[in-house]
């Protein structure tokens, strides 16, 4: 026995498996799903499967097949904005617009058409031991005042190779208490930069973590006085 959908199709633009591609359509007296139909009379568009499921497909560019594949192999895909919690990859990354990721892993190179690599400041509040920790952000504010401080680095030797920077400002009035760095660091002739303490003035300190000398240390200067 013969059934047949009843009304006019268009836009039939493929069949896989049972499967039916249709861009805008009503249908007349449908034949029920379980025999194969499409069990309906509303107008539909999209991608029908053989269970009278819609999947809507409003706008489509470019060519080749669809991937219907939870994790689907994309060859040279050109993305608008991408945001995303992680990447990881073991090729190499370009971006010539804008990526915002949380966490990434580039086994590779990681690699900026015209633009840069931005990391907003991060500001610690005022205290007189702080904890300072380098995956927070690679530049850091702190604002000290006149008690003696404490500053103290976590996962600073975690990656050889990472640099960061501290700018430590001073009280508006008065003079800064001093600074005690409670990690080992490398200085310059291994003699500590002579902290600023002359009030509004701040201090840029730079790190740089490092396996020099076999196991990962910090060297760390200083430019004076702004």
């Amino acid at each position: 026995m013969r059934k047949y959908l009843l009304g006019t199709i268009t836009g039939l633009s493929m069949v896989v498996g049972l499967a039916y591609a249709i861009t805008t359509q009503t249908f007349q007296n449908p034949v029920p799903v379980a025999n194969g139909g499409l069990g309906t009379t509303t107008a539909i568009s999209g991608l029908v499967w053989g269970n009278g499921t819609v999947y809507t497909a409003t706008s489509t560019t470019g060519s080749g097949p669809v991937v219907f594949q939870t994790s689907p192999t994309l060859v040279t895909p050109i993305l608008g904005v991408a945001s995303g919690t992680a990447l990881t990859l073991s090729g190499n990354l370009w971006v010539s617009g804008t990526s915002a990721l949380a966490t990434s892993t580039v086994t590779g190179t990681l690699g900026v058409s015209q633009g840069n690599i931005a990391v907003t400041e991060a500001v610690l509040a005022t205290s007189t031991s702080m904890t300072v920790n380098w995956k927070v952000a690679n530049q850091q504010l702190i604002r000290i005042g006149t008690s003696a401080t404490t500053i103290t680095f976590t996962n600073a030797t975690a990656t050889p190779g990472a640099s960061f920077k501290l700018i430590v400002c001073n009280p508006p009035t008065g003079t800064a208490g001093a600074i005690t760095w409670g990690n080992p660091i490398y200085w310059p002739s291994a003699t500590a930069p002579t902290q600023t303490t002359t009030a509004n003035n701040c201090d840029v300190w730079s790190f740089i973590s490092t396996s020099a000398t076999g196991t990962a240390i910090i060297f760390g200067n200083q430019s004076a006085k702004f």
